[in-house]
């Protein structure tokens, strides 16, 4: 009877031991998984609450570890309502905010340290030097303190990741697949096969497209949804504002420099001034003031009243359908050449006054054009273009005020001549390409947990303007 006692009192030991080292394995576990596994990954939308789930450590704080080339921990809100950007350690989000776990730090100031050094004078001595903040649209700045980096030292045993490109143009995807293969991080794959949806890692929606009323419901987990935006909000017309779209998605590529990955239409690159080009040669040979290459003619920026308003002072010439002059597309050479020979200026006007907003309209002419381009919109010019290269509409009171200043440089040909010289110091290069390889790496690297509250929000609140420049 004392050895059966003895026997069950060692049974009791052995289960309370094991039941104490289960549980101390499953706080374990539990705590690793908050702290942010390299496998953690966005987490899809609950069928029946319509919003991702995302597992974090604590409702009011979310703090993930990644190793990247700058590694931070604290949370960065992006406001909706407004413009402003703000950082801080332990916060909590609003509905209208974006939550994120960041991969590296974005120094807010470095765009006014890093600065480029220009020499002016007759030679190298006797000049003065002038210091200014770099242009973000170089290609050399964007690439480096925009885009996300990460310290990438064996690319070659990645597992292969599927990247779905559901409803893009052609002209976006055609060359997609191709243009992976020659990626730094080569372990993407491409497809427009939208069969394969649930075996994507990643998805990738054009905003501006969408037509499915409601978002899938059978998203795995872990996959990433991404919204691309090309044109500005305020030419949407599709579904992605609808309830089950708008905490679906993770990131965003688009022409604004806060989104998860900046995608303007191009970007500017360094170039060397033709040796012997006479621009004062060039500048006397011109004849003719302005042109505007337009389709549409009632637009957000009311960019055609605002033309009319010029045309009391100096003649514009308007080609397409919103004007008397033709010069169709296919021949562009053709057109171009007629505005490399004949006209002085080139009226670079958007459709829409929307935030960090500049398209082909601009870097078309700041592709070796001998043309001087205006331009009128809602982007920071002076941030994102070198000083010197074009005449920004927002530094004149109104039309007239503008196209009296052109009219001044018709006569000042030393001035105007300076204006071609600048901007003969840059050329356009088309950053496509280099994006689908930066997602890659993004698809690969990017740790972070992350949703947008409001998609439809994030894009639209305080986002465009109604122009006040007439």
């Amino acid at each position: 009877m004392a050895e059966y006692r003895r026997i069950k009192r060692l049974f009791f030991i052995l289960l309370a031991g094991c039941v104490a080292v289960l549980i101390i394995m499953l706080n374990m576990t539990s705590s690793h998984f908050d702290r942010g596994h390299s496998d953690l990954k966005p987490y899809p939308p609950s069928p029946s609450q319509g919003r991702p789930l995302i597992r974090l450590p604590r409702k009011d704080a979310v703090q993930l570890s990644v190793t990247t080339a700058t590694t931070t921990t604290t949370i960065k809100t992006r406001a909706t309502s407004t413009t402003k950007r703000t950082t801080t350690t332990a916060t909590k989000t609003t509905a209208t905010a974006r939550k994120q776990v960041p991969g590296r730090t974005r120094d807010a100031n470095r765009a006014t340290q890093l600065t480029r050094v220009q020499k002016t004078g007759n030679g190298s001595k006797g000049g003065t030097v002038t210091s200014d903040p770099i242009p973000h649209l170089m290609a050399s700045y964007a690439t480096t303190n925009i885009w996300p980096a990460y310290n990438i030292t064996n690319s070659s045993d990645l597992p292969r990741k599927l990247l779905l490109l559901y409803n893009l143009p052609l002209f976006v995807t055609a060359n997609v697949p191709s243009d992976l293969e020659k990626c730094h991080v080569k372990n993407c794959v491409a497809t427009t096969n939208r069969s394969l949806l649930r075996d994507a890692d990643a998805v990738m929606y054009q905003l501006q497209f969408m037509s499915e009323p409601e978002a899938p419901s059978n998203r795995p987990p872990g996959q990433i949804w991404i919204g691309l935006g090309m044109e500005p909000p305020v030419n949407y017309h599709s579904t992605y504002g609808r309830e089950s779209w708008r905490a679906a998605f993770n990131w965003s590529v688009s022409y604004r420099e806060d989104s998860d990955l900046f995608d303007p239409y191009a970007m500017l690159k360094p170039s060397l001034i033709p040796p012997g080009k006479n621009y004062t040669l060039s500048a006397l040979r011109k004849n003719r003031t302005a042109a505007w290459f337009v389709g549409h003619c009632k637009t957000q920026s009311r960019r055609e009243e605002y033309v009319r308003r010029m045309q009391a002072i100096i003649p514009v010439d308007i080609y397409g359908r919103c004007g008397t002059h033709v010069c169709p597309k296919s021949k562009g050479r053709e057109c171009n050449g007629l505005l490399n020979n004949m006209y002085r200026f080139y009226l670079s006007f958007e459709n829409s006054f929307c935030k960090d907003y500049v398209t082909e309209k601009l870097f078309n002419i700041m592709g070796g054009m001998n043309i001087v381009p205006v331009v009128r919109g809602g982007a920071d010019y002076k941030k994102f273009l070198p000083p010197g290269t074009y005449i920004d509409a927002a530094d004149f009171k109104s039309p007239e005020d503008l196209a009296r200043y052109l009219k001044h440089l018709e006569t000042d040909v030393a001035a105007y001549s300076e204006y071609l010289r600048r901007k003969d110091q840059y050329r356009t290069v088309f950053m496509r390409p280099l994006i689908f390889c930066k997602l890659c790496e993004m698809l690969h690297f990017d740790k972070r947990v992350q949703w947008y509250p409001d998609i439809a929000k994030w894009t639209t609140d305080g986002i465009c303007r109604t122009p006040t420049d007439m």
